[in-house]
């Protein structure tokens, strides 16, 4: 039986440190633990990146998706060529 998959979100990173304050010790432990919720089954694999996720996570917009923008510029450019393939063109009114 295969291990239970974990959520592959991992926070980012926090601004470092000025120089007077940064030290090794504190950088360490300011570096962001990843989620430790269970992966969803079926629900929690994003199609963009192929990762799994929980369900908190499994949004491309919850888990900053690297292939985010492209993916809404796609949606972008269908979403348009559909409305010019729908588009009507009213006849002319012959006035009698």
């Amino acid at each position: 039986m295969a291990g239970k998959k974990r959520c592959a979100y991992v926070p980012p990173a926090p601004a470092p440190a000025s120089d007077a304050d940064a030290d090794a010790n504190t950088e360490v432990a300011q570096q962001p633990e990843r989620c430790k919720s269970r992966a969803v089954a079926f629900a929690g694999d994003c199609s963009l990146c192929e990762a799994s996720f929980c369900s908190q996570h499994r949004y491309p917009e919850h888990h900053d998706c690297p292939n985010r923008e492209a993916y809404l510029k796609l949606g972008q450019e269908r979403f348009a060529n559909k409305l010019m393939g729908e588009q009507t063109v009213a006849r002319k009114i012959v006035a009698v």
